[in-house]
């Protein structure tokens, strides 16, 4: 079944049923039932935006609350868009939850065994990437755009959860809402940067396909293709139900959300 729309007090977000199947949540934020206003309209996530920090705070309450989830038990990041990794432990809980200045360090990847412990990603375009191994209990969290792509941070996101204990065989991913080739228009600069196999060309203008370079990237990493997930869903096309940076430059983030339940 895999990516699914959900609706809770009317809070809609996203859920990947496979790591459901494994008393993993996952979930991805939408835009709909906050409380922001004007180019953050509605359920803004980003403490680094321009929104009213007070807005911000809101709605991650009313979504976390939405997923049975305490918005101040959240571990965030300072997103750098990079490929550094970090080992959230229980301690950690809550860093970044209530102010931008407290998220736990500058990386893009997060990976925890401890259950009870949400970890969060925050994007507007760039990819969001789910990890789990269902048997050893080990999760993880990637942020990725085009530089996390070009670094693999997907590689490295495995290679991080092996080195704690799971087993590549065992891994599942799952792919959240990002800007598709579609409509991901890119210049010269990055033609150069990517293998042109996941450029296509239209109108002698460049698209860049994020997906396709990460799945690749995991199936390098040893990920079965049967074990990766897509939410196939853009963020460009689908502004209406979700936060586009290129779209719409002001703008609010969704929130992806990994947990495994206690």
């Amino acid at each position: 079944m895999s990516f699914q729309i959900k609706n809770n007090n009317n809070i809609e977000y996203g859920t990947f049923t496979e790591f459901d199947d494994h008393r993993i949540l996952t979930a991805v934020s939408f835009r709909k039932g906050g409380i922001s206003s004007s180019s953050y309209h509605s359920l803004n996530m980003g403490l680094h935006t321009n929104d009213k920090n007070k807005d911000v705070l809101r709605n991650r309450e009313l979504f976390f609350k939405a997923i049975n989830v305490n918005y101040a038990d959240i571990v965030t990041l300072k997103q750098v868009h990079s490929k550094k990794v970090e080992n959230i432990q229980a301690k950690d809980k809550g860093k970044g939850a209530l102010k931008y200045e407290d998220s736990f360090k500058e990386a893009d990847g997060m990976v925890t065994d401890v259950p009870g412990l949400p970890l969060v990603v925050f994007t507007a375009d760039c990819l969001s990437i789910f990890f789990a191994d269902p048997v050893a209990r080990i999760i993880g969290i990637a942020h990725s755009g085009w530089k996390g792509t070009l670094f693999n941070i997907a590689g490295v996101m495995v290679d991080r959860m092996v080195q704690k204990g799971a087993s590549v065989k065992n891994i599942i991913v799952g792919s959240g809402p990002a800007i598709g080739s579609c409509c991901y228009h890119v210049g010269e600069d990055l033609y150069r940067k990517f293998n042109h196999k996941y450029i296509e060309i239209r109108n002698k203008k460049y698209y860049l396909n994020l997906n396709e370079v990460n799945t690749d990237n995991l199936v390098e990493a040893g990920i079965k293709k049967d074990n990766i997930f897509h939410s196939n869903i853009c963020t460009s096309c689908r502004h209406d139900l979700c936060f586009s940076y290129r779209m719409e430059k002001e703008t609010g983030r969704m929130a992806s959300c990994i947990m495994l339940w206690e």
